[in-house]
């Protein structure tokens, strides 16, 4: 496996994607909750508080698969190795029939 997609994969998973926009979004939660109490038909609080939670949900579940991500190459380092091997073959193979294909449709417009 080529170094370069080695030193990527330890950048990724070494990678904390979202600590400081998860702790961010907490604190906006807490304080459009906070302004809700006193105005809580305040549609426009509302939305925002709708739309900072959705963007948490996203955050932490990134988060989530990126704690899963290591510690499935804590439990078997070359796992994505073999991943990834066995996509380039897949692609490899859609690759060769992709190209006798299109020989075949060369052969039968030629003749």
């Amino acid at each position: 496996m080529d170094s370069f997609l080695e030193d990527k994969w330890d950048a990724y998973v070494e990678h904390d994607p979202f600590p400081g926009e998860i702790v961010e979004e907490n604190k906006q939660i807490t304080e459009l909750n906070s302004q809700l109490k006193s105005d809580p038909n305040n549609a426009d609080l509302q939305n925002e508080l709708a739309r900072v939670q959705k963007s948490l949900a996203e955050h932490q579940q990134a988060e989530a698969k990126n704690e899963q991500d290591k510690q499935i190459v804590a439990s078997d380092p070359n796992s994505w190795k073999k991943s990834l091997d066995d996509t380039v073959a897949q692609r490899d193979y859609l690759n060769k029939q992709l190209t006798d294909t299109q020989d075949q449709i060369t052969n039968l417009t030629n003749n």
